[in-house]
């Protein structure tokens, strides 16, 4: 069989869509808006989330213990 029988992919070509760009949402990294959310949906009240503003020991200091997990 030589290449030149093997089928090719079609490619459709659709110019409708070049006036439309993708937009990002924003999103949303407030520690309290996150622990409300959670809380709404099944997470225990003595649950919250916090933020991490590095991993240098003295800003890891800043975060309330004990962590449980870290996203």
């Amino acid at each position: 069989m030589s290449a030149e029988g093997a089928s090719q992919p079609a490619v459709i070509e659709d110019d409708s869509n070049e006036d439309k760009k993708f937009s990002w949402p924003p999103l949303e990294s407030n520690p309290e808006v996150f622990t409300n959310y959670l809380q709404s949906i099944g997470l225990p009240q003595t649950f919250n989330i916090g933020e991490v503003f590095g991993f240098d020991e003295e800003l890891l200091a800043f975060i309330p213990q004990p962590v449980l997990g870290i996203m």
